[in-house]
């Protein structure tokens, strides 16, 4: 939902029970949370949630079932991940110094003396998934394989190109703009499509 990317993979059977699957690829340029905001009409200029990075995984199956000509198989997996994302973001900061030049063109006041601030935040996230999925597969060796896990994440995150860093957020920042470093809990969702050799 925050760090969506199409990625490319190739994936391994090292036995009958168990993958191998590795892969990568670039972010999407819009979360989904950014085309949200959009679509109600928030951060329309072209800033909003833009993002650039990618992603890369490699993920261990084990699948309990012991038929290989199964067409429907389920499957047990540890993902391990690494995410580079460079994302143009706004927020609401409170002026901290009155005398300070806002003039900048990254400045739309929303308030007396509130501020919403356009600027870039780099987020790099380690972290591994512990998920179940199923794999179909149909008699022209076309595979969906879709999953759901939850897991850990080691985030670090800076900003650039904020206009005053003294300014706070106007009321608290959202927890996954604010800057440092931080272990997340991480939700996961995917659909790959696939072709069987």
């Amino acid at each position: 939902m925050i760090n969506p990317a199409l990625t490319l993979g190739y994936e391994r059977k090292l036995s009958q029970k168990y993958s191998l699957q590795i892969e990568g690829g670039p972010i999407l340029k819009h979360s989904l949370i950014g085309f949200f905001f959009t679509g109600l009409g928030f951060g329309t200029r072209d800033a909003w949630w833009r993002n650039k990075g990618s992603k890369i995984r490699t993920e261990f199956k084990y699948f309990p079932e012991k038929a290989l000509e199964t067409k429907v198989k389920h499957y047990y997996s540890v993902e391990l991940f690494m995410t580079r994302n460079s994302s143009n973001v706004t927020q609401l900061f409170t002026v901290s110094d009155t005398s300070f030049d806002y003039s900048s063109e990254d400045v739309k006041f929303a308030g007396d003396g509130i501020y919403d601030d356009f600027y870039i935040l780099h987020r790099n996230r380690y972290g591994v998934n512990f998920k179940i999925g199923i794999q179909e597969f149909d008699q022209n060796k076309i595979t969906i394989d879709s999953s759901v896990g939850v897991g850990i994440v080691y985030q670090t995150a800076k900003e650039s190109g904020r206009t005053n860093d003294n300014d706070k957020p106007f009321q608290g920042s959202w927890p996954f703009l604010k800057p440092g470093n931080r272990v997340l809990p991480t939700l996961t969702l995917g659909i790959k499509i696939g072709l069987k050799k």
